[in-house]
């Protein structure tokens, strides 16, 4: 625009050029145009010409860029139906495989169709014999079961039966169990009490030897000990005291006769042979009455080594009294009841 000629002011239009002319710029071709440019001699109309060329190039290349892409979709389009013509083409010729196929086998059952009904007749025929055989076996069965049943009553009733006997032995035995624990306890008890008595017979031997060690240093000799652990027959009383100093049995609450270390003849130059004021000759015994045979023995056994020991050891306070004097006092032994 700035190579054109400038048009000096003040001139008029070049010929042909008018108001309609100008308004009809935007119908006017490319060359039409560029020869209004040539006859023009001012700018206003180059300017209107260059607006209108400019406005047509860009409407025309928008309507090409639209082109384009019509175009490219229309390829996508032409893509695409080739995919999908190639799908349907591979669809039909496995159609027509199957198709192949489904005539092949329509034919293979068509010539097998006469020994399949060959076939059906026979199964049918042993489909029947089966049918009868069920029937027959069915009321086999039938009878079975009413056995089976009837049974599984009898076999009911006796387990209820032995329910109850279980219960019954279960009942048995918990009082065994109840009394078998009573019995330990018991046992035990006579276990401890034996125990206890044991120990009170190894102290009344030592209490014995040391008798007849005393015995024996008095110069009594073996022949007068051998007397003394005979049974003797005492008399029931002894120098008017009222010490009763006979055969006595083993019995509860029962003592034995002593005579006093400070009575004459009892000291220790004298050689009475009595034990000291304190060492007392225990006896313990069971309040308890039980029929066990063990403990009874036990007892039994106890009973008559105490008898024998009560015995020496009177006879040798019978002894040790009549060397005494006549003034002397006699005293007894007290016995210490066990708790």
């Amino acid at each position: 625009m700035d190579l054109q000629p400038k048009t000096e002011p003040g001139l008029p239009p070049p010929p042909g050029f008018s108001s309609t002319y100008k308004a009809n710029l935007d119908d006017n071709s490319v060359s039409e145009l560029v020869s209004v440019l040539r006859t023009a001699f001012r700018f206003d109309e180059f300017d209107s010409v260059e607006k209108v060329l400019v406005a047509r190039d860009a409407s025309l290349k928008a309507e090409i860029a639209s082109l384009q892409v019509k175009i490219e979709l229309e390829r996508l389009n032409k893509i695409r139906a080739e995919e999908e013509l190639k799908k349907k083409e591979g669809q039909c010729q496995k159609g027509e495989r199957a198709l192949e196929l489904y005539e092949k086998l329509l034919k293979r059952v068509k010539e097998s169709e006469f020994v399949n009904m060959k076939t059906n007749e026979e199964l049918s025929d042993k489909n029947c014999e089966l049918l009868a055989e069920k029937c027959k076996f069915g009321e086999d069965d039938k009878i079975a079961m009413d056995g089976l049943r009837r049974r599984n009553n009898e076999l009911e009733e006796e387990l209820k039966n032995d329910k109850g006997v279980i219960d019954e032995v279960r009942a048995v035995n918990t009082r065994l169990l109840d009394e078998n624990q009573r019995l330990k306890a018991l046992v035990e008890s006579k276990e401890r009490k034996y125990l206890e008595l044991n120990e009170k017979v190894l102290k009344i031997e030592d209490d014995v030897k040391l008798l007849k060690s005393a015995n024996a240093a008095s110069g009594s000799g073996s022949a007068e000990w051998k007397e003394l652990t005979a049974e003797p027959q005492e008399p029931e009383e002894l120098n008017g005291q009222g010490c009763n100093t006979g055969s006595i049995p083993f019995q509860r609450n029962q003592g034995t006769c002593k005579v006093n270390k400070d009575a004459p003849g009892a000291s220790g130059t004298g050689g009475s042979g009595l034990v000291p004021n304190s060492t007392i000759i225990e006896i313990a015994d069971s309040d308890d009455e039980d029929n066990d045979d063990q403990s009874h023995r036990r007892q039994q056994e106890n009973f008559s080594s105490m008898q024998t020991i009560e015995r020496i050891a009177r006879k040798i306070s019978v002894s040790d009294i009549s060397s005494s004097s006549s003034d002397s006092p006699s005293h007894c032994y007290k016995k210490r009841k066990r708790g």
